[in-house]
């Protein structure tokens, strides 16, 4: 029987990989994002609104407003804000790929691309103020071997998973 963790990353492997190829985002780190952001699918915005990486703004299904704990002056405070609505899990993923890819943000990371780490490393302090966000992706990525998805084609990532 595969537990829980191993279910989650099954479900959203074949999403990830189609990423990879569709906007060059490695397969490990949006799986590792997923994984922090949503609490390994179990978080009220992943339950919710299919957010899987808790997008703001306004997504495909409309927004959703809620509390949100964030790193200002290097105290955690909480402001509200809008997040994305999804019809699904695929969508979610497929937004997030095509945000990290389009926006400027993030050009840093994507110039890493080829490696997952440097990647992970480069999203600290822009995607998450968390300070020590890249190391907690990069440790998901290593202690599930996220990095096994990096160099699989879209139709095998269903059956890799």
């Amino acid at each position: 029987e595969i537990g829980p963790q191993q279910a989650f990353i099954s479900e959203i492997a074949p999403g990830a990989v189609a990423t990879q190829h569709r906007y060059g985002v490695p397969a490990s780190v949006t799986m590792a994002q997923a994984i922090d952001e949503s609490a390994w699918g179990q978080s009220g915005l992943a339950t919710r609104d299919h957010n899987l990486f808790g997008i703001k703004g306004s997504g495909p299904a409309g927004s959703d407003p809620q509390p949100t704990q964030e790193f200002e002056n290097g105290q955690s405070v909480t402001r509200t804000a809008l997040f994305r609505v999804y019809h699904n899990a695929a969508e979610s993923i497929d937004d997030h790929g095509k945000l990290l890819a389009t926006s400027g943000y993030y050009r840093r990371a994507m110039a890493d691309r080829q490696d997952p780490n440097a990647f992970a490393a480069a999203l600290t302090g822009v995607y998450a103020t968390d300070p020590d966000y890249g190391a907690k992706l990069i440790g998901l990525m290593q202690q599930y071997d996220l990095y096994r998805y990096d160099n699989v084609a879209p139709t095998a990532a269903a059956r890799a998973a």
